[in-house]
Formats: structure tokens, C-alpha cells, sequence
């Protein structure tokens, strides 16, 4: 799915893994751009020495990449199901998976409560405290004990990441979600029946043409919703037993609390999205002088039902020519290959995907890239950049990468890998040029999988389709299932082929190193 945004494209299949994955580099590749001074005086980095906090890690893999990619920083992360921490810990230590001592990281089942007593007895601050979605999934009284382990343990200079469903977008789901719950509370069965049910129920009260229904028209559209997604996510999304949201402001005023300040989204486009208002919109908005009234302002504007937010514990301010020239300095790398055949990618966008093809992939800075397309603004180029950065195709680099970080992530991949040809496991892998993780789809990772046991490319195929079979999976095109054995391997050649071209991106990412060429170059 593709989405023209500025005249810019935005892939989001790509969106939910940028936010994902997001990292502490990409954290300050948008205070960056919001004028705010972190790591190097010369471009965006993050220098190492840092401390980080991940608050309900789910499976964990994000945590562990990110704690692969830093030495002599210090990870923690705490989730209350047992079974994410077990999985975590199972990434990084008790498989031994990174033989490393170096790894600097702690995991935990604990509540909110029990962490906040853990790191009372501890003399620790964090520069980093990342809450992805779980503000929404928890009652207020967590929301209480978060706020605390923030105002407490947040260091001056700090950064908080914090996601959340959110008002006004959020209204009509909102009123739609305790009709759901309602009808799920009084109903007998399994949780599956109940939740099946609730829907049934659902679609049948719509059917009636309820004045509700003629008042909140977007009460329809959910049904699409709940039909399109997996039983899962409609469990999380609407049949969660805890569940809250806010409007932008009330989250500002709570952190204000805390001592913070309000910064940018976490999306990068959103520093440039005042393009997408009308001028009558424009004008009103800006005629605001407060910035979090102007922030909910945009929120009615784009009807948000959900935010990427980061709040900062003290700051100093970048000058707009400090801001272009860190931005310029800064190098980038491509995290994938998107076709360029396509009518969406553009011009522009086909010029600065070949130039970071060249040379194998080798990160160039964005003053090199803006030679290519100089017909263009600074800032015209720095939202380019934004829009291929979210849309999973361009990152900036670390610099200064070890060996000892690049045989973390190469040991941490092998498992993945190897996991992935046993069953299901999770679409990313540790990449130490960018200082977290990249997606790679399944199939690539059993190729890889292959390649690291020393399957030559001609017997890959074969090699993949045995692993297949042995799931009992099939492949899938055009969104239909592939049936038979000789489809199956026809689709795998047209990937594996597809694949061979990608060995120098995972090379020159740190994903692997068949041929060396990263630990060459860096």
C-alpha cells in the first residue's frame, strides 16, 4: 500500500516497522530536526556510554538488537509477561547466543511498581526511557508509577519516546469498543467464541441504522477493520482488558509534570507537515502562539487517532544553519531495494536509490546525495530523506563500529536465522551500521539461513522449499496461496535470484559477512 504525502511517496507496509525498530539514532535524526542539540557537533550520531530504559518490550527483539549495537552502554527493559521476558533473555543470554560478556543488558518481568522499588536501590539515570504503545494498554494508576519512574530516573538531557492511541481520531472506535466489550463481558465460551461473537453482534446492531451510527459514520468502517485484520490484532486493539486514551495535550501536561517539554513526533515527515494544511488552516494554527495548543490544533486537523511522540528533559536549541549542516553531514545507507519500476517511487526518489546502490551499497552523506537531485532545497531533500527513512528505505550510520559489535549481531543473526527455519519467529535482524534492526521478510532469512551453513545459491531453492515443507507452509503471490510443489519452487527462483542481489546490502549493514566487505570498510 502507497500513499502520496508532500508529493512524497510513503510505503506503509513499512511504517509500523519503522516505529518498531526505532532506535536511538533515529531518535536523534528528529530532535535533530526539531533544532535540538544531541550527540556530535558535526552530524547526527549517538555517542556510546548511554543509558536505556524500554518499558513493556514485548518479545524483546527490538531491546536486544538496539543492546547489540552499543558498547559501554547500558540496557534495561522490563515486560510483565513472563513468557517476552523468557524470550528475551533466550536472544541475548541463555542460549548463549552472544558468547560476549560485554553485553550490557538486564531484562525483567517486573510491574511498573516493582521496577520503580529495583531502581530506588539503584544509582542509575537513563537517557533514554522508550514506551512503544503500552501508555495505551494500561490503567491510570501504571500511568501514575510510569510518570514516577520517569520524574525519578530520567536523566537532565534526556529523551522520552512515548506512542499512544489518541482523540479525536480515537472517537468513533472509542464508542465502537465498549459496544464490543460490552456484548464480550455478557457472552459464554472461549475467548476466541467471545470475541466472534461480540463482532456478530456488532455488525448486526449496525444493520439496525441506529441515530449512532448516523452520528458516527466511521462506526462502519470498523467492521472492515476488524474483517481485514487477524484474530489477534483485534483481540489487542479492541478487547483488551485495559485500555485508555488521551488527547496530545493531557499527555504534554503530564510529562510537563515531570519536567519535560514537548519536542516533535517521532515521525520524521511530521516536521515538515505543515505543507498538507490548507493556507486557511495554516494561518489559524500559526496564529496560536502556545506550541501544544498548535500540536492539538494539527491533531482535529489530520484527525489523529495515534501518536509517536518525544519529550526532552532540558535542551539546547540548534540554529536553522547548525540543523542543515549536521543533516548534510550526516551519512546514510540503503536498508532496502525498493523497484524502481514502479509508477509511485518517482524521479527523484530512483535517483537517490541508485546513488546509494553504487559502489556496493557504501553509506554517502547527504551533502554527496544533494548533488544528485540539486535542483532541490535543503529542506525539500531533508523531507525526501524523511519520507524514504519511514518508509524503510534509507538510514543514517553509526560510526566507529568494533569487531566485537559486529560478531554480537552476526552471532545474534545466526539464531535468528536458525530459529526462522524451525518455525515462525520474528521478521528482523541485528544491523550494527545502523545501530538496531532491519527487516528481512522469511523467506530471505531462511536464504540467509542457507548461505551461513554453506549451501551453495544453485541448491538454495531446494534448500528453502525442504524447510517450507516441513512446516507444512506455502508461498504466497498476488495474495494467494501457491499451491503444489513445482509453483512453489518456480516463485522461490524468481526470489532467490532477487535475494543474490541483496547479499551486498546485508553485507555492508552488518546483517552477515560472506565476503567481508563490512568489516573491510569499517
Amino acid at each position: 500500500m502507497a500513499n502520496w504525502n508532500n508529493g512524497y511517496f510513503v510505503d506503509f507496509e513499512y511504517v509500523d516497522s519503522y516505529f518498531t525498530q526505532l532506535n536511538p539514532l533515529l531518535i536523534n535524526l528528529n530532535l535533530t530536526f526539531a533544532g535540538i542539540d544531541v550527540g556530535s557537533e558535526n552530524e547526527i550520531a549517538v555517542n556510546d556510554g548511554f543509558n536505556y530504559l524500554e518499558l513493556g518490550f514485548g518479545r524483546g527483539v527490538s531491546l536486544c538488537s538496539h543492546a547489540l549495537a552499543y558498547d559501554g552502554s547500558f540496557f534495561m527493559g522490563t515486560d510483565f509477561n513472563p513468557s517476552h521476558a523468557l524470550n528475551a533473555s533466550n536472544l541475548i543470554k541463555d542460549r548463549n547466543v552472544i558468547k560476549d560478556k560485554n553485553v550490557n543488558i538486564e531484562i525483567y518481568d517486573d510491574s511498573f511498581a516493582e521496577l520503580f522499588n529495583r531502581l530506588q536501590k539503584r544509582d542509575i539515570k537513563f537517557d533514554y526511557i522508550v514506551l512503544h504503545g503500552i501508555w495505551s494498554w494500561v490503567n491510570y494508576d501504571n500511568q501514575k508509577i510510569i510518570l514516577k519512574i520517569i520524574d525519578s530516573f530520567l536523566k537532565v538531557g534526556g529523551v522520552v519516546y512515548i506512542s499512544y492511541n489518541c482523540f479525536p481520531g480515537w472517537d468513533g472506535k472509542w464508542s465502537s469498543r465498549k459496544l464490543l466489550t460490552m456484548y464480550h463481558d455478557y457472552s459464554e465460551g472461549t475467548e476466541e467464541e467471545k470475541i466472534f461473537k461480540s463482532l456478530d453482534f456488532f455488525k448486526n446492531f449496525l444493520d439496525t441504522k441506529p441515530a449512532y451510527l448516523q452520528n458516527n459514520p466511521i462506526s462502519a468502517s470498523i467492521m472492515d477493520i476488524l474483517k481485514n485484520n487477524d484474530y489477534k490484532y483485534v483481540a489487542h486493539e479492541f478487547f483488551n482488558e485495559t485500555s485508555t486514551c488521551c488527547y496530545f495535550i493531557d499527555m504534554a501536561k503530564d510529562l510537563e509534570s515531570c519536567k519535560l517539554q514537548f519536542i516533535s513526533s517521532a515521525n520524521p515527515l511530521w516536521h515538515f507537515e505543515d505543507s498538507e494544511l490548507s493556507e486557511q488552516s495554516r494561518d489559524f494554527i500559526h496564529s496560536i502562539k502556545d506550541s501544544v495548543m498548535r500540536e492539538q490544533l494539527k491533531d482535529y486537523c489530520f484527525n489523529r487517532q495515534f501518536r509517536n511522540d518525544l519529550f526532552v528533559k532540558g535542551k539546547v536549541s540548534l540554529s536553522s544553519s547548525q540543523i542543515f549542516n549536521k543533516f548534510l553531514n550526516t551519512k546514510f545507507v540503503l536498508t532496502s531495494i525498493p523497484n524502481i519500476d514502479s509508477k509511485d517511487i518517482g524521479e527523484m526518489r530512483t535517483k537517490l536509490i541508485k546513488f546509494f546502490a553504487d559502489d556496493n551499497y557504501r553509506p554517502k552523506r547527504a551533502r554527496e546525495a544533494h548533488e544528485v537531485v540539486n535542483h532541490i532545497s535543503i529542506s525539500g531533500l531533508a523531507t525526501l530523506f524523511s519520507d524514504m527513512v519511514v518508509s524503510g528505505y534509507l538510514h543514517p550510520v553509526r560510526n566507529n563500529i568494533s569487531d566485537s559489535i559486529i560478531q554480537k549481531s552476526f552471532n545474534f543473526n545466526q539464531y535468528i536465522f536458525r530459529q526462522q527455519s524451525q518455525k515462525q519467529f520474528c521478521n528482523y535482524a541485528s544491523a550494527p551500521l545502523i545501530g538496531g534492526a532491519v527487516f528481512i521478510d522469511d523467506v530471505s532469512q531462511l536464504f540467509l539461513h542457507g548461505k551461513i551453513e554453506g549451501v551453495s545459491d544453485n541448491n538454495l531453492v531446494e534448500f528453502v522449499w525442504n524447510i517450507l515443507k516441513s512446516q507444512n507452509k506455502s508461498l504466497k503471490k498476488e495474495n494467494k496461496n501457491l499451491e503444489g510443489e513445482k509453483e512453489n519452487k518456480k516463485e522461490l527462483e524468481n526470489m532467490v535470484s532477487d535475494f543474490i542481489k541483496k547479499i551486498p546490502l546485508y553485507e555492508q549493514l552488518g546483517v552477515t559477512r560472506f565476503h567481508s566487505i563490512f568489516a573491510k570498510r569499517y
